[in-house]
């Protein structure tokens, strides 16, 4: 399925990228429920590849195409990191993500939700899952 983000600024790329890169790369630090490895694999080449993209285009936009099924995988993953983090950063009274890349994560969110939301059976339902739970996610 394809699946598109963007376009959004290359600096709210940049800076969403930046931070992923630093959460991934030091999880204690960042107390990041533990990811597997093929997960945290392509996690790290989406996060080179729209580092790369951002520093050649702006606006920033990128299309790819993922089997349905490993998107739902990593959306999984994804959502799972994201929840965690967000009440971490709740429960210390912390900030979450740089604002400077919220532009970027909430067409990320959008277009993974969306993906999953065009196709039929389980990734349909799981779309709305994500949806109604997703923290940070604006409507629209």
């Amino acid at each position: 399925m394809e699946v598109r983000v963007g376009p959004v600024s290359a600096a709210s790329v940049t800076v969403w990228v930046a931070y992923a890169q630093e959460v991934l790369a030091t999880p204690g630090e960042h107390d990041v429920l533990h990811v597997d490895a093929v997960a945290l694999e392509a996690f790290n080449r989406y996060l080179s590849e729209w580092a790369m993209l951002a520093r050649v285009a702006d606006p920033f936009l990128w299309v790819g195409e993922v089997h349905p099924e490993r998107l739902e995988y990593l959306a999984h993953s994804f959502a799972r990191i994201v929840e965690h983090l967000a009440a971490l950063a709740d429960h210390r009274g912390l900030a979450g993500a740089p604002a400077e890349g919220e532009e970027f994560y909430q067409a990320l969110v959008a277009s993974i939700i969306g993906a999953l939301r065009s196709e039929h059976g389980s990734a349909s339902t799981f779309s709305e899952q994500l949806r109604d739970r997703w923290p940070g996610l604006r409507s629209g």
